[in-house]
């Protein structure tokens, strides 16, 4: 099982080199794809230091949804996820998501915990995570429609999903993951 992972991508040389690394420990089967757009920061030399352990473009775009859907559209995994350039996995967590969709080769889509940290790795807004891991145990979906429950960097897709219900939707900047949620539910 082949995963793909989008990085949007602009002036976030800070942080990136964190996002890419976590992945790359990761024991599973990978491609990561990042969509810069026209960094001017240290990104690009960051990225340069990959070499071809990652795929990467930068050049000016219409945002972040227009630049992880570039990165899906070139995307080859079975599983397809974006993670933000300031995001970062924990140690293992990639192989307990690959062993459940293995395992449950029916579910189409996967999302899970995680926490929120500052610019310094401290953890934050506890409460936040707390209330989404509570919601996401109730079983109705109308659950979405009250609050968004689902934590987008532990948000994980079959391939299919994207080919059954689309892309992220572009004129949405700020809510299209959520968009794309109440279209998964509604599917």
């Amino acid at each position: 099982m082949k995963f793909s992972f989008v990085i949007p991508s602009y002036n976030q040389g800070r942080f990136i080199k964190e996002t890419i690394d976590s992945i790359l420990t990761q024991d599973v089967e990978k491609e990561i794809i990042v969509m810069d757009g026209g960094s001017t920061d240290n990104t690009l030399e960051i990225l340069k230091s990959y070499g071809d352990k990652i795929i990467w473009t930068s050049c000016k775009d219409k945002g972040q949804t227009d630049a992880i859907n570039k990165g899906i559209k070139r995307a080859t995994g079975d599983i397809i996820t974006y993670i933000n350039s300031d995001d970062y996995y924990l140690p293992g967590s990639l192989k307990i998501v690959e062993k459940y969709f293995v395992e449950n080769p029916n579910i189409l889509w996967l999302t899970g915990d995680g926490i929120i940290v500052n610019e310094d790795g401290k953890i934050i807004q506890k409460p936040i995570s707390l209330y989404k891991k509570i919601w996401r145990k109730i079983p109705f979906f109308w659950t979405i429609y009250i609050t968004n429950f689902i934590i987008q960097p532990s948000t994980f897709f079959r391939k299919e999903v994207f080919e059954k219900i689309g892309l992220f939707d572009e004129n949405k900047h700020y809510t299209m993951d959520y968009d794309y949620w109440l279209r998964l539910y509604a599917s």
